[in-house]
């Protein structure tokens, strides 16, 4: 992710927000063919296969990936179609985005290493991935190959990251490709739901980008998706963290429905913990951080980055919340919830975009992504039970106004921004851990944990 980013940076320092307009319209492209490609089907191998791991696991593995070809031809006739009637000048990037879609969609395997205890592949995947998108988008972009030489070159990274994972992944189990009409069966009654929702929220999260392009300008679309790209690198971490949470809270569910909830209680409690000084600090600093990253010419990003600062906690926590209802088999909410959020996104866009920019774009998306937290927490108590306690809200609440104004006290002192953030985070943190908003006690059991498997000659889960 840090990689995609870098070469992203690259891409705007290079080539100015109106090529960057061009590139966010084509990922934006790329980002819902992605999303046909998966249609939930990632999410449900890492609760299907934790399931069923001893239950011949090569042919539900198998069967996965059938599934997963049919989905991938349908995504390249889908994806061409609209290429070809929407691309215009920008026809070839998007073909090429389009291709690599189904490589770039391959993130179950972050699932499979976890469910077979040999979570460090993802560490060797994604060194690979990232050494391969540095090395051949920089490269595309010095030979001044443009927005179709910097695609090409993500297609091909896409592709080698895949090869690699599948390699490792053999190691674990090898697919057996014996079809079973029950398993596939049973793997998209269980991706569909999930599929619908990201699918419509891939479209209403993508619509600003589209309606910025033919309600405004290039530039402008340059301007948000700088400012947007933060949020989309901060959301890819969350899934990444929450993906591999969900087979590990299936066992639970199914071993102690008291201690799974126990468990959720602490595990949001620390997520909120973490994500709420990422979204003060950098509300507080939004001009230096996009004149930093991007450059002077950045800086009109800047207001919409602070709306997208307090978006990234809710969605994270969202994400978070959603594990909780797939482990528990609660997903049939998504059904009306996506096309719902959706509905409201797209209205406010076309509403505010014509009158206010980036910033009408940016608070469609925050009234979309409100009502999608609003609804998955809810669904959390259905699922799990109560897992909020108001104490630790009222902690949390104390020590982001505690950070609020540490943070602007050192602005107003023209205290340098780097040591101000290091100074800050560090009174945070004393004061969370001072609060108990850190569950030492669970820390210190999966530590425990770890080095007893240790001990024993296992690898750590």
């Amino acid at each position: 992710m840090g990689a995609g980013f870098f070469c992203f940076v690259l891409f705007a320092r290079g080539l100015g927000s109106d090529a960057l307009g061009q590139l966010a319209f084509v990922m934006a492209f790329v980002w819902i063919a992605g999303n046909i490609a998966d249609f939930g089907t990632n999410t449900a191998l890492a609760k299907s296969l934790a399931e069923h791991r001893d239950q011949d696991p090569a042919v539900w593995f198998g069967n996965f990936l059938l599934v997963r070809l049919g989905l991938t031809l349908v995504t390249l006739v889908l994806g061409a179609l609209v290429s070809v009637l929407l691309g215009g000048e920008r026809l070839l990037p998007m073909l090429l985005g389009c291709a690599a879609t189904p490589f770039m969609a391959a993130r179950f395997f972050e699932s499979l290493f976890q469910i077979f205890e040999r979570p460090q592949y993802s560490v060797y995947t994604a060194l690979v991935l990232g050494s391969c998108q540095i090395s051949l988008c920089a490269t595309a972009l010095w030979l001044g190959g443009g927005l179709n030489g910097y695609m090409a070159a993500f297609a091909v990274s896409q592709l080698i990251y895949f090869s690699f994972a599948m390699f490792l992944s053999r190691a674990l189990v090898v697919p057996r490709f014996v079809w079973r009409q029950e398993h596939a069966a049973a793997l998209m009654r269980l991706a569909l739901p999930m599929g619908v929702s990201a699918l419509a929220i891939a479209f209403y999260t993508r619509a600003d980008i589209f309606l910025l392009t033919y309600l405004r300008s290039s530039t402008e679309v340059g301007w948000y998706n700088a400012a947007y790209r933060l949020l989309d690198l901060s959301t890819a971490v969350a899934v990444t963290a929450a993906l591999p949470l969900i087979p590990i809270l299936t066992r639970r569910l199914l071993h102690s429905r008291e201690d799974a909830r126990l468990l959720c209680t602490e595990l949001m409690v620390f997520v909120a913990t973490v994500l709420l000084p990422v979204a003060v600090l950098v509300d507080g600093l939004s001009d230096f951080i996009m004149q930093r990253i991007y450059g002077e010419a950045f800086i009109a990003s800047a207001p919409a980055l602070r709306v997208f600062a307090w978006l990234f906690m809710a969605g994270a926590y969202s994400l978070m919340a959603s594990s909780i209802n797939l482990a528990a088999g609660n997903m049939r909410y998504n059904y009306w919830l996506a096309p719902l959020a959706g509905a409201v996104n797209i209205g406010l866009d076309a509403w505010l975009i014509p009158r206010h920019g980036i910033m009408g774009a940016a608070m469609g998306t925050a009234a979309g992504t409100l009502l999608t937290l609003a609804v998955v927490v809810w669904n959390v108590r259905l699922s799990v039970g109560n897992i909020h306690r108001a104490g630790d809200w009222l902690k949390l609440a104390v020590c982001g106004t505690v950070l609020h104004f540490a943070l602007q006290a050192g602005r107003a002192g023209a205290i340098a921004p780097l040591l101000l953030v290091t100074a800050c985070g560090l009174l945070y943190a004393g004061l969370a851990w001072r609060l108990g908003l850190v569950p030492v006690a669970r820390l210190s059991e999966v530590l425990v944990a770890r080095r007893a498997r240790k001990s024993r000659g296992a690898e750590p889960a």
